[in-house]
Parts: structure tokens; C-alpha cells; sequence
């Protein structure tokens, strides 16, 4: 454990919700992902994301991501976590040699962060809302 977080201080465990699928033809990448997971796709709620339905009892929803530029191995696929409280998730990242790459906050108020490890592979984390 990270000496920034004592013993005593746990860190609340945080949820994977979404594997993020980014693909540069999300058609076809959606058509292969729905076929290979035997999950149909939702209708799109906007945006450039469409998910796959999850079956029941599934604590994690797969989606595939446009992407209007040129993938990097490290970007390709990434998974959304779940956190109680993004301040102290970013802290709790860094202190174990991660980092955060960008803040981003939509117009409705929902907040994420894009986040590295410490090979370079991205993972996003947010809070989420019931």
C-alpha cells in the first residue's frame, strides 16, 4: 500500500463499470463485439458511445467509443471505474506512481478523469450517481 494512505485509512474499493471499447470503425467493431459477447446493442443515447445490453447479473457494462483519431495500443480499450470521491481516488492514483491525464466535466455536471497507470495504460474513474 501507498505510504500517502495508512493502514487505518483505507481506500474504498472501487467498481469497474464499463470496459470502453475505442474503435475507429465503431460499426464494425460493434457488430463483432455484440456477436462475440451475445449481447445486442442499445439504442445510442448520443454521443459517441453505443452499449452493448448486459445480461443479468453483469456488474459491468461494455461500450464501444468513435474515435476520431488514430488509436495507441494503450488507448485502445479501457475500463471505467467507479470511485466514492474523485479527489481522494487521484491522490490514492498518484501516491501508487499512476497519473492523471485530463479532467473533464460535462455541461449536466457529470465529472470524470482520464488516468494512466504505470505502464502508460489508460482507465477513466468518476463517481457514480444513483
Amino acid at each position: 500500500m501507498s505510504e500517502y494512505f495508512s493502514k487505518s485509512q483505507a481506500f474504498p474499493k472501487p467498481k469497474i463499470r464499463t470496459v470502453m471499447i475505442h474503435a475507429s470503425d465503431s460499426k464494425r467493431a460493434l457488430s463483432f463485439w455484440s456477436a462475440l459477447m451475445s449481447m445486442p446493442a442499445l439504442e445510442s443515447r448520443g454521443g459517441p458511445f453505443t452499449f452493448l445490453k448486459r445480461a443479468e447479473g453483469d456488474s459491468f457494462s461494455i461500450a464501444i467509443q468513435q474515435s476520431e483519431s488514430a488509436l495507441s495500443p494503450n488507448s485502445a480499450i479501457h475500463i471505467d471505474i467507479a470511485v466514492e470521491n474523485l479527489d481522494h481516488a487521484e491522490k490514492f492514483i498518484t501516491s501508487l506512481g499512476g497519473k492523471i491525464t485530463n479532467r473533464v466535466t460535462f455541461d449536466n455536471g457529470f465529472e470524470y478523469r482520464v488516468a494512466e497507470d504505470t505502464e502508460g495504460n489508460h482507465f477513466c474513474i468518476f463517481v457514480e450517481h444513483a
